[in-house]
């Protein structure tokens, strides 16, 4: 159960982004900065998933680009790729 509170003060231009993200994702303000600060508990570096996962993305799509230009075309290898973009894909869009 949440019944306990944290205080802080931030500018009127931080607040404004805060609540700007808030309504462009959907998110209450509260878990925007519940997860920011579980993140930086952990070590965690601000936007660190997101930049892993438009890695991941970069990297399967260039994997699958090999494959589409190797003669002749791995089927098997072909579909492994595109599973993998696949999953890549799915965690870049659960980053928002």
């Amino acid at each position: 159960m949440k019944d306990s509170s944290i205080r802080f003060r931030i500018s009127e231009a931080e607040k404004g982004r805060i609540e700007e993200l808030s309504q462009r994702i959907g998110s209450p303000v509260s878990e925007i900065l519940r997860r920011a600060a579980a993140d930086a508990v952990r070590g965690e570096v601000p936007g660190n998933r997101l930049r892993r996962a438009c890695a991941d993305v970069r990297r399967s799509a260039n994997r699958l680009l090999d494959v589409m230009n190797s003669t002749p075309i791995d089927v098997r290898h072909l579909r492994g790729e595109v599973a993998a973009l696949r999953t890549a894909a799915q965690e870049l869009v659960q980053c928002k």
